[in-house]
């Protein structure tokens, strides 16, 4: 939330492209071992993917599909506000 950039880049899996070993796992098999379903759900809210690039991968593990891949998103909207006890906390404490 507080990322301001424009661009957002992720590597691992995601949402329905896990590999093997991840589909092996109740905890992993929706969403992969890297971004669990909360950070899934906050890039795909903010965030809308531009591009999808496969990785390199040990010969015979996975396919060009599934697995770990660089995923390129771009801001939806501009940034949020900061929230108000996000800006208490940054403001300095009046003096006694």
């Amino acid at each position: 939330r507080r990322h301001t950039s424009g661009a957002l880049l992720y590597v691992g899996e995601w949402r329905g492209a896990v590999g093997v070993l991840s589909s092996l796992a109740p905890s992993t098999a929706d969403h992969g071992m890297v971004g669990g379903p909360q950070l899934q759900a906050e890039v795909e809210r903010h965030w809308r993917l531009a591009e999808s690039v496969a990785l390199p991968r040990w010969p015979g593990v996975g396919s060009p599909q599934a697995g770990h891949r660089l995923y390129v998103f771009t801001r939806r909207q501009p940034p949020p506000e900061p929230a108000e006890e996000d800006a208490d906390a940054a403001a300095p404490a009046a003096p006694p």
